[in-house]
């Protein structure tokens, strides 16, 4: 049966035998990875899943560095216009 080394032991082994410094480690990386995969257009959701983390809050407070042109393409996609806004309106009432 093999052993599987967990996130914190393997950064433990690369700070003790790499002498890396803090932005070289592989925690580090997993915020490089996530914020990455962000702002190419994955889900809070899905990087959530793959970090593992069993709440969003984590992923959110941490990773969720964006950079203007995602969150641009967020709010205009999910945008509607004064026109379509004041149609919307004139529907429902």
């Amino acid at each position: 049966m093999e052993a599987q080394l967990g996130p914190q032991t393997v950064n433990n082994i690369v700070a003790a035998f790499g002498r890396l410094p803090e932005s070289r480690r592989p925690h580090a990386f997993c915020h490089v990875e996530a914020s990455l995969l962000l702002n190419r257009g994955a889900k809070l959701s899905e990087v959530q899943d793959i970090l593992g983390h069993t709440s969003p809050e984590a992923p959110k407070k941490v990773y969720a560095h964006y950079t203007v042109s995602p969150l641009r393409e967020a709010f205009d996609g999910y945008s509607q216009t004064v026109d379509e806004l004041a149609a919307e309106v004139a529907e429902a009432g």
